[in-house]
């Protein structure tokens, strides 16, 4: 055998990894920061609807849609966690998450308001990252060694 074939089937040889782009570790940190955004948006839009609503201190009564954000924003939150260690299932929460945000003003809301809206634009931000998400960089300077752009 030769060259890399050999290379491959020889298990005594190391495998070394290949480097990742820089331009996929971006996309995985943006995917990450744009999910836990969303995540504690949908937490917070479950704690306080009347704030967005502009309903003023009324009471909170606990709602289906209420309850469809909070378990949306915590599959958000889960699924960046889930990341760190296999990104390939963490997608599945951030995505379910997505999908609950963007169908709950269809199935629970009465009229539309500010709150249906902020569900599913917060479920749609969550069904683009969706894809994206992955481990976030070990260390700070792991996107900066691969920056183009001139030091000062």
């Amino acid at each position: 055998m030769r060259g890399a074939a050999r290379r491959r089937s020889d298990p005594s040889l190391p495998e070394y990894p290949m480097p990742e782009s820089s331009t996929s570790s971006r996309r995985r940190t943006w995917a990450d920061v744009v999910a836990i955004v969303a995540g504690v948006a949908a937490i917070g839009l479950a704690m306080w609807p009347n704030l967005a609503a502009d309903e003023g201190p009324t009471g909170v009564a606990l709602g289906s849609g209420t309850l469809a954000s909070f378990a949306a924003g915590g599959l958000a939150i889960a699924a960046v966690f889930m990341a760190q260690r296999s990104p390939g299932t963490a997608r599945i929460p951030l995505a379910l998450g997505g999908v609950l945000l963007l169908l709950s003003p269809f199935v629970f809301a009465r009229s539309a308001g500010v709150v249906p809206t902020l569900q599913m634009v917060l479920g749609a931000l969550m069904l683009v990252a969706a894809p994206f998400i992955g481990r976030l960089p070990d260390e700070p300077s792991e996107l900066a060694r691969d920056d183009p752009r001139p030091r000062l």
